[in-house]
């Protein structure tokens, strides 16, 4: 299996899709303050943390997925039309499957299917269906966009580059299509080409804030901040009140540990409707680092709390906010809410550490020393990811590299991940 090199290749509409397996724990991998401890910054050298990453890139795809969903429900038209909310966004599952039994042969109901099916994780059946789309409208590029983005959520990423290629082919200003094809580089580690489609796309795309908008979440996805930055500063100007845009600046800037910057973003987006939990996050996080005051924390307690309300899952809200109550002298609260976010993320090894420390403190070494053994247990084998990554970093078409991080993969049941280098091994 071998990827296509003109942008204008063809791919066959009757491709099977094989599974990949169950999809990782998406709570999975390190936490986001990666090296800094409850008390403060560890002395130790902060590591890349590529199992999250990974994980940002993917939820960064699902954006341009809901811009591409909004403009099949909404319509094309030029009307100024306002942001979609998430929840006029997803139909139901069994509204949409009953749309698809009485039309079945309808291009948007089979789109509107393979959303709600990709939304609920259910990636098999998303790709069922956007091929089902593509072969009733084998002319229209949307199609082949949604069923690259989901091949590459799935790990497919050989068949997400040969269907955003051909989505290029037949519509050379489809910015989604560039954005997915420098993203199915990115997670092969191939830095020679990520960056050059993205300015392929805003030179070949016309200057409007989607492109702006997708060309910057693709810089975001990819870890170019200071780009990602320049095109959302670029789609406010052209919209100043887009949310989105806002929420991605702010996001962007904390990236750059630019907090005092990004605090004002981040609480645009939300005052402008974008009450998600991200938005609470990301904001919680601009309002702890930096030189935060205890009015500050007290904001980032309720951003981040705000976090957990919306998503009792979110494993970083709840490891924050346990970093401020051990700051705050709440050892007991502070072990708590360590304790919730590696129930959620057990594989993180700094959430480990921190909860050991605060278990010292305590005066419960038993368990500290239990924290401290799994945190040097996991943290041995991201160094050893690491090495991996390294080694396909430097040779990315190099079989046995790829092959040896596709069974690591595989051992930890990174399927998703484990896919895309067995396939690369493969070609």
């Amino acid at each position: 299996m071998t990827a296509g090199n003109n942008d204008s290749a063809g791919v066959d509409p009757e491709v099977s899709a094989t599974p990949s397996g169950g999809e990782p724990d998406r709570a999975s991998g390190s936490g986001p303050a990666e090296g800094e401890a409850e008390g403060g910054r560890s002395a130790r050298p902060r590591r890349v943390d590529w199992t999250r990453r990974a994980m940002w890139a993917a939820v960064l795809l699902l954006c341009v997925v809901a811009l591409v969903c909004y403009r099949h429900i909404q319509g094309r038209g030029a009307g100024g039309q306002r942001p979609l909310g998430v929840g006029e966004l997803w139909v139901d599952v069994a509204t949409a499957e009953r749309e698809v039994q009485a039309r079945p042969n309808d291009f948007e109901a089979r789109m509107r299917l393979g959303y709600v099916r990709y939304a609920a994780g259910d990636l098999n059946a998303a790709v069922e269906q956007f091929l089902a789309a593509v072969r009733l409208a084998p002319e229209n590029p949307e199609g082949y966009i949604s069923l690259g983005q989901a091949y590459g959520k799935r790990g497919d990423a050989i068949l997400a580059e040969k269907v955003f290629r051909k989505a290029i082919g037949l519509d050379a200003q489809a910015v989604e299509g560039y954005v997915g094809l420098a993203c199915s580089f990115y997670v092969r580690s191939r830095k020679d080409r990520q960056a050059a489609v993205l300015r392929q796309a805003l030179a070949s795309c016309p200057q409007n804030v989607a492109t702006h908008m997708s060309v910057a979440e693709g810089y975001s996805a990819m870890r170019y901040p200071k780009e990602a930055v320049q095109e959302y500063r670029q789609a406010l100007r052209l919209e100043p009140s887009n949310a989105l845009a806002h929420y991605g600046l702010g996001r962007s800037l904390t990236d750059l540990m630019e907090m005092e910057r990004a605090r004002p973003e981040l609480e645009k987006a939300i005052a402008l409707g974008l009450e998600t939990p991200t938005a609470h996050y990301f904001a919680g996080l601009a309002y702890m680092r930096g030189k935060s005051t205890a009015e500050d924390r007290q904001k980032a307690r309720q951003h981040l709390q705000n976090a957990t309300r919306l998503d009792p899952r979110a494993a970083r809200a709840y490891y924050c906010l346990g970093q401020l109550a051990a700051r705050d002298g709440d050892l007991k609260q502070g072990a708590e809410y360590y304790r919730r976010a590696i129930e959620l993320a057990p594989r993180s090894a700094q959430m480990h550490y921190d909860l050991s420390r605060v278990y010292a403190r305590l005066g419960r070494q038993d368990a500290a020393a239990q924290e401290m053994a799994a945190f040097r247990r996991i943290f041995d084998r991201d160094k050893a990811r690491q090495r991996l990554l390294q080694a396909v970093d430097e040779g990315p078409l190099d079989a046995a590299a790829n092959l040896a991080l596709g069974r690591f993969h595989l051992e930890d049941g990174d399927y998703a991940e484990a896919t895309t280098v067995l396939q690369v091994a493969e070609a």
